[in-house]
């Protein structure tokens, strides 16, 4: 974007000042480095024997590129710009393609960590000092935390109760040896949430804490997978347990009917608090996706779940979580399969088979109208491009909408929920510690290198890479991946190991769908969020972002402490 000059830097920005001296009919063409095989822009035409000053975007690395109509004369550099700096490019006859030079640099980039460690490791003292504190006869045990000791882990998205959305106190009763919760699943599932919460409200609106504008990976890009993840091994130990108490199937999947019809309303209402135009209403959510995984794969269990683990005595009882999960696995795969085969079959409009892009600018604009290829032209169909998600590549490649919690990707999104009902079977089918272990470690090391084989252990060149936006298959591998990695580590860690009891993420995982809705509804509200005071850094906008996700952790903590749940 041109200037006039770059006295106030915003975050992400930095100043070039191109001198130019004896040219003359120069232009400046660019593109962002992230933009695959991308056509350059025309930015702006260079005045001769004058300084023409350029804001430039630092999020990515740059190519610039320098045309002379004249004497045909052109120059091409690839450059990575730092936040608020400030460089200065001389071009001539003589040297016209000379370096760029740097005259002032910033090296306050990662400062605003500083301050937000300074924000975040007080409140952590504080919470564990408390947790000490009611440990102890200090204080009168009136005042301290009650703990949730007969919530079954039945409900499957991190509350105690079968029942529709109501806020249940809880009676507390006599403290049981063999409790039914797994803490490191809900710790898992309250790190999941504290994360997107954090993700969601802007991450200090650093580039690397948001998602990835089209193939690739970003921390980000885990978040709502590891909570699917932790939901499917909440299914496989909740239907369990409700079949071994005799449970009939006809109301287990009645209440699964129910809490699935539930939150498809929540999500649709949600959609509605800040944008209720019915002209541009988006029907698709993450609570609307969550509410069709779930219904798919708990009726899957429903129907051929039995009430006892598979046992024979035999030399196939070490893959007896298979056998017993075999015709789960069947539609599973038959599934996966209908995916594959309408995404590189079916025929686009104007678009290759199996187009796999952006559209847009990417690959010199030659499917420009074809984003998201098959998944992107069923969406478009069916919901309208008005009713659906702008998408984050748009920025980037200028394409068109794409709904993320589109119709064809929910079916590599059942296949990732039923890599945690696995987890959760292995839980039952298996009584010691490394028998688990070694089962998860398997499925972590046969998902990470069948991903890596589908996108060629590359960015943009393998069969199907790595992409979140359209739930690829690469993509669904290594988030199942990561999430049976990360649940090995917690469990060694709180179960087998016992060093950490989970705290405060077990009890903050209990109350996930009330902090997902909430930090939805009032995301741009006081008190946690307001209109930045300066916006020349990220300084206040991680405060602000750490902030919320403190307060609504520490909302959590507090609802726990009352033995309050919000429940589905």
């Amino acid at each position: 974007m041109a200037s006039d000059d770059c006295k106030t830097l915003n975050y992400d920005q930095a100043c070039l000042q191109i001198w130019a001296t004896n040219t003359s009919n120069t232009s400046l063409w660019m593109q962002s480095e992230e933009c695959y095989n991308c056509d350059l822009l025309k930015v702006t035409n260079i005045t001769n024997y004058k300084v023409t000053t350029i804001r430039l975007k630092t999020i990515y690395r740059l190519l610039l590129h320098l045309t002379n109509d004249q004497n045909n004369e052109n120059c091409s550099t690839l450059y990575n710009f730092e936040e608020h700096g400030i460089y200065r490019w001389n071009i001539t006859n003589s040297s016209y393609c000379s370096k760029i030079e740097a005259l002032s640099l910033s090296h306050d980039f990662y400062m605003p960590f500083v301050f937000a460690l300074l924000l975040i490791i007080p409140s952590f003292s504080i919470w564990f000092f408390i947790t000490y504190i009611q440990k102890t006869n200090v204080v009168p045990s009136v005042f301290r935390f009650s703990s949730k000791t007969d919530l079954d882990i039945e409900n499957d998205f991190g509350t105690g109760s079968n029942e529709p959305v109501i806020i249940q106190p809880h009676i507390p009763t006599p403290v049981k040896n063999t409790s039914s919760r797994i803490t490191s699943l809900d710790a898992f599932r309250g790190i999941s949430i504290t994360l997107m919460i954090f993700f969601n409200m802007g991450g200090g609106r650093y580039w690397f804490f948001q998602h990835t504008p089209w193939n690739g990976i970003r921390i980000a890009d885990f978040i709502f997978p590891w909570f699917c993840w932790v939901m499917g091994v909440s299914i496989a130990i909740s239907l369990r347990s409700q079949l071994r108490s005799s449970t009939k199937r006809k109301y287990v999947f009645g209440r699964i009917f129910r809490r699935s019809f539930v939150l498809l309303i929540m999500g649709l209402i949600l959609n509605s608090v800040h944008h209720n135009n019915l002209n541009t209403f988006r029907p698709l959510g993450i609570l609307q996706r969550l509410a069709i995984i779930y219904f798919v794969a708990s009726s899957l269990e429903t129907i051929f779940m039995k009430p006892q683990p598979y046992f024979t005595n035999t030399k196939f009882d070490i893959i007896r979580d298979v056998i017993e999960s075999a015709p789960q696995w069947f539609i599973i795969i038959l599934l996966v399969g209908v995916h594959t085969a309408v995404t590189f079959l079916l025929k686009v409009p104007g678009c290759p088979k199996g187009y796999l892009g952006p559209g847009g600018l990417y690959n010199h604009s030659k499917n420009y109208n074809c984003t998201g290829g098959a998944a992107g032209y069923i969406d478009r169909m069916i919901l309208g491009e008005n009713h659906m998600f702008y998408g984050y590549a748009n920025e980037i490649y200028q394409s068109k909408p794409f709904e993320n919690e589109g119709i064809l990707s929910t079916l590599t999104n059942v296949l990732l929920v039923y890599l945690g009902v696995h987890a959760g079977r292995i839980i039952l089918c298996y009584q010691y510690t490394n028998e688990r272990i070694k089962r998860w470690t398997i499925w972590t090391i046969v998902l990470g290198f069948a991903s890596g084989l589908l996108c060629n252990f590359s960015k943009e060149n393998g069969l199907i890479p790595i992409n979140k936006s359209m739930f690829s298959l690469s993509y669904t591998f290594i988030a199942g991946s990561s999430a049976f990695f990360v649940f090995i580590l917690l469990f060694l860690i709180i179960e087998h190991w016992r060093l950490w009891n989970g705290s405060p993420f077990c009890e903050i995982g209990q109350n996930s769908i009330l902090l997902y809705i909430g930090h939805e509804i009032f995301y741009d509200t006081l008190p946690w969020s307001w209109e930045p005071v300066n916006e020349t850094t990220h300084t206040e906008y991680l405060l602000m972002h750490s902030w919320a996700t403190i307060f609504w952790c520490a909302i959590a903590l507090v609802m726990h402490k009352k033995n309050i749940f919000i429940v589905v």
